[in-house]
């Protein structure tokens, strides 16, 4: 069976009931469970994928990003009447701490760290991550400096420009042309 990895956070646990896209392509995968499906998701590696409305690329790919895979996760959650997990999008700073591989790249730019959008899901105010890349020193929820919730259907429109905006501003307090 696909969904059965070793470990599962069972907290967000509960019966795949539903019948749109997501959740049949999850039944189709032998997947009958929220927690297991979000390790299986978890272990998939990192990588972009072209994007559409509810992340179900991630699972004809079988890769996808911090965006797709929670969009998908959502979407699904969603569509099995959890509206009570959110796909949220949070603002973070992101260093040699948080994303080792990126600090080089900072460090030769001169800088400490810069604003990064990260997704990942919320449920009754705790953040769960299933991007399934390793993890920093610090949790980028550790620096987070503003979060907001979105739907599967709105993450593109919402992310991108909040990103940008937020990018914007910390270009402006490091002198950096931002044009």
């Amino acid at each position: 069976m696909l969904c059965n990895p070793p470990f599962m956070d069972t907290t967000l646990d509960f019966q795949l009931t539903g019948t749109g896209r997501c959740a049949n392509a999850a039944q189709s995968m032998g997947c009958m469970r929220f927690a297991p499906l979000a390790e299986h998701i978890r272990n998939l590696p990192y990588g972009r994928v072209p994007g559409d409305s509810h992340g179900l690329t991630v699972v004809r790919e079988g890769r996808g990003t911090c965006s797709s895979k929670h969009q998908f996760l959502a979407a699904l959650a969603h569509e099995c009447g959890r509206a009570d997990i959110v796909l949220t999008v949070g603002l973070y700073r992101m260093s040699a701490r948080t994303n080792p591989a990126i600090g080089p790249i900072l460090m030769a730019a001169g800088f400490d760290d810069i604003l990064e959008a990260h997704c990942y899901l919320t449920y009754q105010r705790q953040r769960y991550d299933f991007t399934g890349l390793p993890a920093g020193a610090v949790s980028p929820f550790d620096v987070l400096i503003d979060e907001r919730g979105t739907t599967p259907e709105n993450l593109a429109a919402m992310k991108v420009p909040y990103h940008r905006e937020a990018l914007i501003r910390w270009a402006r307090a490091h002198g950096v042309d931002a044009g």
